[in-house]
């Protein structure tokens, strides 16, 4: 179970990060206010999730 959840929350920082890129137009994609709060909202997730699975 340890695994699965570091595995889920780090896939889940990289979209986060990736959506975040696209949002602020950092990389190629929509640049859409709503992808910036997407994806930070993901990346937090993540690093929550990460966190549980290491503690």
């Amino acid at each position: 179970m340890k695994i699965v959840l570091l595995v889920v929350g780090l896939l889940s920082i990289a979209v986060g990060l990736f959506w975040f890129g696209q949002g602020a137009g950092l990389l190629s994609g929509p640049h859409n206010a709503v992808l910036i709060d997407a994806g930070a909202g993901a990346a937090a997730m993540g690093i929550g999730v990460v966190w549980f699975a290491l503690r």
